[in-house]
């Protein structure tokens, strides 16, 4: 077998596992092929009264109870900024689409 040390989650399993399957995917819109090396690695997850995002460039979790970021990567401010757009970014539109 082959090892990865992209970053990923559960949720992108659907797509990955479908592909080897050779069965189209495109109605998980929010997972991805892990085998696509053309696509850059992330990870999203949950928790009670909050949420959070990692991926190759750093990480950031953030609650709703305090409604403020409660761990993030230890970088410059525009990387950090840039993580935390792409995530919020992430979970609006996951959340748009939910409800």
């Amino acid at each position: 077998g082959d090892w990865s040390s992209d970053v990923c989650s559960s949720d992108l399993l659907p797509s990955t596992l479908l592909y080897q399957l050779g069965v189209d995917a495109s109605r998980y819109k929010f997972s991805k092929n892990l085998l696509d090396t053309s696509s850059a690695g992330f990870a999203s997850y949950t928790f009670h009264n909050g949420f959070g995002w990692v991926n190759p460039s750093g990480y950031f979790g953030y609650t709703f109870n305090y409604d403020k970021v409660i761990c993030r990567t230890d970088s410059s401010v525009a990387l950090q900024n840039q993580i935390e757009r792409e995530g919020f970014s992430f979970f609006q539109v996951a959340f748009e689409d939910f409800y």
